[in-house]
């Protein structure tokens, strides 16, 4: 597989962040996978931000328990256009959404993926893995912001 730093190119999937955002599916964040136990983090670049979730990777974290959300296509994810949501999960998650500030959270997130920074995702399984992914975050020059436990939202300071 070509490394995509190397070959300074913007990562491929499956960190979510393509060469072609026209040629992908711009589908929201993957709320079944990603609602609870995810670790977010800011970094200056998506290169950067998919050298750390290489490492992440490499760390022994499932490779789809991973992402990179940058550009346009980043945005789109974060803050797709509004659309009724379909089935009562999806309306419960979107309530909660609401109710929380994690919805916020995200805008602000779209926000500043939108001036050209990345966004790692990573779903973590115990706080052990959390742990290492933001030591590797921080290794890697990049920002914590947030992590969520079940429906809470842990921002750090």
């Amino acid at each position: 597989m070509p490394n995509p730093i190397t070959e300074n190119k913007p990562p491929t999937a499956p960190h979510g962040t393509g060469a072609d955002p026209e040629s992908q599916s711009q589908a929201p964040i993957d709320l079944d996978r990603f609602p609870s136990r995810t670790f977010f983090a800011l970094f200056d670049d998506r290169y950067a931000a998919g050298h750390v979730a290489e490492r992440i990777e490499d760390a022994g974290m499932d490779v789809e328990n991973v992402e990179v959300l940058a550009g346009r296509e980043g945005v789109a994810r974060l803050a797709p256009d509004a659309e009724e949501p379909r089935g009562l999960i999806a309306r419960i998650v979107q309530m909660a959404e609401e109710l929380s500030d994690f919805k916020t959270f995200l805008s602000d997130c779209a926000a500043t993926v939108n001036t050209g920074k990345a966004l790692l995702l990573a779903h973590f399984e115990d706080e052990a893995d959390r742990t290492a992914a933001e030591l590797l975050v921080r290794q890697g020059g990049g920002a914590p912001l947030a992590y969520t436990d079940k429906w809470t939202l842990v921002k750090y300071s």
